[in-house]
C-alpha cells in the first residue's frame, strides 16, 4: 500500500518517507506516522488520511459481492471471498474495541495534534463520554451504514460459512489463527456485535434515523436461534 499523497499542482509526493518500507525520518517532509508538521505548526496526516481511505474503501467490494450473490445466484468462490473479507474486517473492528483509543477519533474541522501521543479516552472517568462520536474503523457518521452493509453480506453466506472448510484452510495460510468454521461464525458475529454496541454507546452518530437503523438491521442478524448467545452487549 502507498502512504503517499501526490500534489496536482507540481506532482510532489509527501511524505518524503515511505513508512511501508520502515523509513521514519528521510527527506525534509516525514510523517512518522503521527503526521508531518510544517513551520506554522499545520498538522498534515499523509499516512492516517491514506489507511482512513483505504478503510473506507474496503466496504464498497464487500457491498458488490453480497449483491453479486443476492441477485445472481450462489456461487462458492464468490461466497469465499466475501468470507475472507468479511473476516479481514473482523480482526481490525473487534481490535479497535479491545483497544478503543486506535479509534477514527473526532471530527474537527482541521487537523489537530494530540498531547504525548494516542489519548486513552477509554481511561477517562467517563468513557461513555468519552468514546461519543468517536467512530470505530471508521468515521463515527459512517459506522450505522457499515454496519447495514456487514450484516448483510454475513447474512447471505452464514449458511455456508458454517460448514465451509476450504474458507478456514485459506485463512490459516493468510495469518488468522481460527481452528473451524465455528471460528469463522463466532469470529463474524463477534464483529458484528462490536459495531452494535458501538451504536449504543454514541460512538456512531447520524442523521437520525441512521443509526436506529443500523442498530435494528443488527439486530435482526444476530437474533437467530442458532447465533451464538453470549456476545457481552450492554443492552
Amino acid at each position: 500500500m502507498d502512504l503517499h499523497s501526490e500534489c496536482p499542482s507540481c506532482s510532489s509526493r509527501f511524505p518524503s518517507n515511505d513508512l511501508t518500507v520502515g523509513d521514519f525520518s528521510r527527506g525534509d517532509y516525514v510523517d512518522d506516522g503521527f503526521g508531518y508538521f510544517d513551520t506554522s505548526g499545520h498538522i498534515f496526516l499523509f499516512a492516517a488520511s491514506s489507511h482512513r481511505d483505504l478503510a473506507n474503501l474496503y466496504i464498497s467490494p464487500i457491498h458488490m459481492l453480497t449483491n453479486r450473490l443476492r441477485l445472481s445466484g450462489f456461487d462458492v468462490a464468490i461466497a469465499r471471498q466475501l468470507g475472507l473479507m468479511l473476516l479481514r474486517y473482523a480482526v481490525e473492528e473487534i481490535y479497535l474495541a479491545a483497544v478503543p483509543q486506535f479509534r477514527y477519533g473526532p471530527s474537527n474541522e482541521v487537523e489537530k495534534s494530540w498531547d504525548w501521543g494516542q489519548p486513552d479516552w477509554a481511561s477517562d472517568p467517563d468513557p461513555i463520554a468519552a468514546l461519543y462520536r468517536k467512530g470505530s474503523l471508521c468515521y463515527s457518521i459512517d459506522i450505522s451504514g457499515i454496519g447495514e452493509t456487514l450484516a448483510l453480506a454475513y447474512d447471505t453466506i452464514w449458511p455456508f460459512l458454517k460448514s465451509d472448510q476450504e474458507l478456514v484452510n485459506r485463512a490459516q495460510v493468510l495469518g488468522l489463527q481460527i481452528r473451524n468454521s465455528v471460528d469463522v461464525v463466532q469470529l463474524i458475529e463477534e464483529m458484528l456485535a462490536c459495531l452494535l454496541q458501538c451504536c449504543l454507546d454514541g460512538a456512531a452518530v447520524s442523521n437520525l434515523p441512521r443509526v436506529s437503523e443500523g442498530v435494528l438491521v443488527l439486530l435482526r442478524c444476530l437474533e437467530r436461534l442458532d447465533a451464538q448467545e453470549s456476545h457481552g452487549l450492554a443492552l
